[in-house]
């Protein structure tokens, strides 16, 4: 809808933008409210527990849950994967992110473990991770073995979904904020405080944090 968690330049936090707030709102109203469970039902039981349990009908989940939700018997027999809801600008929108390997400096046997690293990072690994169903491949137009791994499932939808994306919202910190953000919307799915106001608040705890970064 326009708005934006934190600024290209990684200065600014985006969660007090009008457009934010009137996303937020919207998600609110039409999805918050009418469709899924109370605040205090997840809280008690994970979300995967309820949609593999056939609690909840439906679940956002990224590719390296394929192989799990496979391996369940009640969701490989009766549920599917497809494209997230069209926007009203008739986009589809989903974010992405990078994983990354890491050994220590400290090790005995670092050139090994560098040389390791390295392979992973070939498109020969991607591809294996694909055929083995880890998740996609990160290199683009290889993960054809992926969308095989779980013949149940349309996996053809994550593919799609990769045309249009953005990369997850960052910044030196990201988890201090991001963590903050999540326990702060609780407030609105509980009627503690408006969407407003958590929007307002979230910004102003992720800018302090930003300044924080960067003295």
């Amino acid at each position: 809808m326009g708005g934006y968690i934190v600024s290209d330049d990684k200065k600014k936090s985006g969660w007090d933008d009008p457009k934010t707030i009137e996303a937020m709102q919207w998600l609110y109203d039409n999805v918050v409210t009418t469709s899924m469970p109370k605040q205090e039902t997840m809280g008690e039981t994970n979300p995967d527990v309820l949609f593999s349990s056939g609690k909840i009908a439906m679940t956002l989940q990224g590719s390296w849950m394929t192989a799990s939700m496979r391996d369940n018997e009640f969701v490989s027999e009766n549920c599917d994967v497809a494209v997230l809801p069209m926007a009203e600008d008739g986009t589809r929108k989903s974010i992405y992110n990078g994983l990354g390997w890491a050994a220590s400096a400290e090790g005995s046997n670092t050139e090994n473990a560098w040389k390791l690293i390295e392979y992973f990072g070939t498109e020969e690994a991607q591809k294996k991770q694909a055929e083995l169903g880890v998740t996609m491949s990160a290199f683009m137009g290889t993960s054809d073995t992926w969308v095989q791994c779980a013949p149940n499932f349309n996996l053809q939808a994550y593919l799609d979904m990769a045309e249009d994306m953005q990369i997850r919202p960052y910044t030196k910190n990201t988890k201090l904020w991001e963590d903050y953000s999540q326990e702060e919307m609780k407030k609105v799915y509980t009627g503690e405080a408006t969407v407003e106001e958590v929007c307002k608040d979230i910004a102003k705890f992720m800018n302090e944090s930003i300044e924080e970064e960067n003295q």
